[in-house]
């Protein structure tokens, strides 16, 4: 391999990646976090950088915390300074199995349990999407506000999929897209030195952007790594609570939906797509009944921390006493309590709303699943007999 080429790397033999199911070690390693939407390539990316010899390790004693994340660590390529690296692929984001606050408060605990911390990220994202959907632009808000700009030379953009690309006109419109992202949707990190790279399925591809990565600084904390847990002056709170929001209402179209075309199949007598949407329908409210209680979780945050405002906003109140009327200062805190008194009635309201939506009125989350499900298969057992 050429050398000059992969300069920040040292490369010893034949590169190749071994896949561990939850092991990671406990000496310091170079760590890169490969993040993305779900089918961006970030398999396709560590396929590549194997040059086809991607190997498997197992391990029993599965950490809960980790079961959603896997470790690949790389043989005969190190730092120039010899340091191991190891890959940590995520979750997909905007995948509807797992939320992107399941993702980073699994990272954030594992991080914790482990002593060790991200170096840097590299998101992964298809070239042929000309244009970014509302959903792809707020989780890609989502992402920048969870890493930070201030970390942003820690982050590369790797476009995939170019080698999908066969007619003229498509290589056209793909530059475009890859020179409009600059000064797009990562204009911000841009500016403050993201870079954004091509990747085309190849060894070599995957180890020129390997090399660029490990070449930049690491020194800057990731705004995910600050804390071990979610707190309402996170950056990234925001995101977090917008995309759970937006989930649930999904999932609560889709087993509402459900539940429809299930009726409507009961009384056709149409077993086999019966027995099809039973399992679809057991799965989404499975994800509904966990989102909605990781949102809850969220709104309680903010309510919680609404509260302690409202106690010092009384607190300071009552030091200033009758005397400093004249100035103003109580006219303006009472304003701020008001508004938050609002805000709380607000939160306390979508709690109810979130509860109705997904619990009816007079019956458990446990009552609701099963009665459908009693009823989906005592039809089905009377139209097996017949």
């Amino acid at each position: 391999m050429n050398a000059f080429l992969y300069a920040n790397l040292k490369i010893t033999g034949k590169i190749s990646v071994v896949k561990h199911a939850s092991s990671f070690p406990d000496r310091y390693v170079k760590v890169i976090l490969l993040m993305g939407f779900s089918g961006s390539g970030k398999s396709s990316f560590i396929n590549a950088l194997s040059g086809g010899s991607l190997s498997t390790m197992t391990s029993d004693g599965l950490d809960e915390h980790t079961l959603d994340f896997t470790f690949y660590q790389l043989s005969n390529v190190t730092t120039q300074a010899g340091q191991e690296i190891w890959l940590i692929d995520s979750p997909g984001f905007a995948d509807n199995k797992i939320s992107e606050a399941e993702i980073i408060r699994n990272l954030k605990r594992w991080l914790k349990q482990k002593e060790q911390r991200i170096h840097w990220v590299l998101y992964l994202m298809p070239i042929i999407n000309t244009r970014l959907r509302g959903s792809q632009r707020m989780t890609i808000d989502t992402f920048k506000a969870v890493t930070g700009v201030q970390t942003a030379r820690q982050v590369t953009i790797a476009t995939t999929m170019w080698n999908h690309l066969y007619q003229q006109d498509a290589k056209r419109k793909a530059e475009m897209t890859f020179t409009a992202l600059k000064g797009g949707a990562w204009k911000d990190f841009t500016a403050q030195g993201t870079t954004i790279k091509k990747f085309d399925n190849t060894q070599e591809a995957a180890l020129r952007i390997l090399n660029s990565i490990v070449s930049r600084d690491a020194g800057t904390v990731f705004s995910f790594e600050k804390r071990e847990m979610f707190h309402l002056g996170d950056p990234y709170f925001e995101g977090i609570l917008r995309d759970l929001e937006i989930r649930v209402q999904h999932l609560y179209c889709q087993v509402h939906f459900l539940r429809r075309t299930i009726k409507e199949s009961v009384n056709d007598g149409d077993t086999q797509l019966l027995l099809i949407l039973e399992k679809i329908m057991e799965e989404a409210q499975k994800d509904l009944w966990r989102l909605s209680h990781q949102l809850v979780g969220l709104y309680k945050m903010t309510l919680h921390d609404h509260i302690q405002q409202e106690k010092h906003l009384n607190a300071c109140l009552s030091a200033m006493g009758p005397y400093m009327e004249y100035s103003g200062h109580p006219s303006l805190l009472r304003a701020q309590l008001e508004n938050l008194r609002l805000d709380m009635e607000t939160v306390k309201q979508k709690i109810a709303e979130l509860h109705d939506m997904v619990i009816p009125s007079g019956s458990t989350a446990s009552q609701k699943s099963s009665v459908l499900k009693r009823r989906v298969k005592a039809k089905l057992n009377r139209m097996l007999r017949q």
